[in-house]
């Protein structure tokens, strides 16, 4: 026989403020009635039994914290008879930016169908059927949110901008911007937007095997260069790390700014890679 039933605990340990009670607007009966109040560090059980004809809901409004971190918590739950509804957990906070910052890190577990409450639980999820419905709340304040952002600041030595894919090569390699076309936003705002790019009339060149090629930008709009197209299938990866595959590790990162054409016949006659290796280390 399905029990329908919601056990509701919420855990306001980790909120240094009391939880004000601003509604609450039950379907059936609780054992006990929430309290106006739940002082901060203390935890509140509640069970809420299904009416004659309907099974148990709520909605739970709460206030807590102090301006301007004060923040109003909706909780909700429900264990329905309807088999066309499901079952329902939810926690949300609402108010200003810094009530955010400060409150919303809250969340629940829940579960549905566990008798003995031994079950385990799912963070922010409840599912679709089951009864009893069980759901545990709490109400968590950022460590955080009250410290001025002076303090976290000093903790930070330097920052790295890791770029990866076009992109990236694009700045490194290619005529993303030049000294004929700086880029309209630089940081920090008094910075110089000189970019160290390949130049509007670049002159760079490697040698290779007896072969110079230097670097020739490629105008916008042009979709068959490099040509053959550097492979990008598993296999072709392989051939240009490791110069093999499958793959031989440890990749030879000997070389810097080296440029090898590499056939790879077990996959196609044609298949061809570019290979730009450069020391990372």
């Amino acid at each position: 026989m399905s029990e329908y039933i919601c056990y509701v605990t919420i855990d306001n340990s980790q909120n240094p403020n009391n939880l004000n009670l601003v509604s609450s607007t039950p379907t059936g009966s609780y054992v006990t009635p929430p309290p106006s109040m739940l002082a901060a560090g203390e935890t509140l059980q509640l069970e809420l039994d299904s009416s004659w004809t309907e099974g148990p809901s709520d909605t739970l409004v709460w206030t807590t914290g102090l301006s301007p971190n004060q923040a109003t918590i909706t909780m909700t739950f429900a264990d329905p008879w309807d088999p066309l509804l499901s079952n329902q957990a939810s926690i949300s906070v609402t108010g200003s930016q810094a009530a955010m910052l400060a409150y919303g890190v809250s969340y629940f577990y829940a579960s549905a169908g566990d008798s003995t409450g031994n079950q385990p639980m799912q963070r922010d999820h409840v599912a679709w059927d089951g009864d009893p419905v069980r759901v545990n709340f709490s109400v968590v304040q950022n460590a955080l949110a009250s410290q001025p952002a002076k303090w976290l600041l000093q903790g930070i030595k330097r920052v790295v901008w890791y770029m990866l894919e076009n992109r990236g090569l694009d700045h490194l390699l290619g005529q993303i911007y030049t000294e004929k076309s700086l880029p309209p936003h630089v940081w920090p705002a008094n910075g110089l937007p000189q970019f160290n790019g390949l130049g509007a009339s670049p002159t760079f060149s490697n040698t290779f095997n007896g072969q110079t090629i230097t670097a020739n930008p490629v105008a916008a709009g042009t979709d068959d260069i490099p040509d053959p197209d550097p492979g990008e299938p598993w296999e072709h990866v392989n051939v240009q790390l490791f110069q093999s595959n499958p793959p031989s590790p440890p990749a030879p990162w000997a070389d810097f700014w080296k440029i090898t054409i590499v056939r790879i016949p077990a996959i196609s006659p044609r298949s061809c890679s570019f290979t730009l290796r450069t020391n990372c280390r």
